[in-house]
């Protein structure tokens, strides 16, 4: 709890976002082949640090 003011209690759960940011990333591996064109592979999401 970090503050109470009357019955509202203010929670940093309750404080609102002075920014919000979303990152996305994904990873491919690129197959190649015999006498046709390469290829891309999903492998999953890529972590993000």
């Amino acid at each position: 709890m970090m503050m109470v003011f009357g019955m509202f209690v203010f929670m940093l759960r309750t404080t609102p976002y002075q920014q919000l940011r979303h990152s996305q990333e994904w990873r491919h591996v690129k197959n190649e082949r015999v006498n046709q064109s390469a290829s891309w592979q999903y492998i999953g999401r890529a972590t993000i640090p």
